[in-house]
């Protein structure tokens, strides 16, 4: 509830780095190309800014498929925000071993400020958070397979590809 009420309306205005996203996901969810005529480019320029990849084509569908608003650009990141109370637990009992202290952080995650503000706007940030966990929960397995440890690895590579900081 708290990372989806008023999700267009809460911030107030889009971030630049939002704009330049969702303007990016738009363009090539319509057209296959960058708003600068790129076809499926796998970093995106706009204003002097290098735009990561992987934010770009998450957002594509939901501002593509519905009317781009200020809520189709931040409803990504706020399923993400919501999945990655999922991952918390789901590594918290593997590392931990308790479902009840997985149940704790989960509960802790889920109404800390930073946690509900990051996945109320689109920034690069929240998708690398959001591929870390998954890898964390897929590699810190007991019993990993190898399937595992290649979707670990890809997942990987999706954090990597979201935000610059990571690098």
């Amino acid at each position: 509830i708290l990372r989806f009420t008023n999700l267009g309306k809460v911030p107030a205005a889009l971030t630049d780095d939002e704009i330049r996203i969702a303007e990016s996901a738009y363009s090539i969810g319509r057209t296959l190309r960058d708003p600068h005529g790129n076809f499926l480019p796998l970093s995106v320029n706009l204003e002097g800014f290098a735009q990561n990849p992987v934010p770009i084509y998450i957002t594509t569908p939901f501002v593509t498929l519905q009317k781009p608003s200020p809520f189709t650009a931040r409803l990504p990141t706020a399923i993400i925000g919501v999945l990655d109370l999922l991952f918390i637990y789901l590594l918290t009992v593997e590392v931990i071993g308790s479902p009840a202290v997985g149940l704790l952080a989960a509960a802790i995650a889920a109404i800390n400020v930073w946690a509900i503000q990051i996945s109320r706007f689109n920034h690069e940030g929240s998708f690398a958070l959001f591929f870390y966990l998954f890898a964390l929960v897929l590699l810190l397995r007991k019993n990993i397979k190898f399937k595992s440890i290649i979707s670990g690895c890809f997942c990987l590579i999706l954090a990597f590809y979201s935000y610059h900081a990571t690098k």
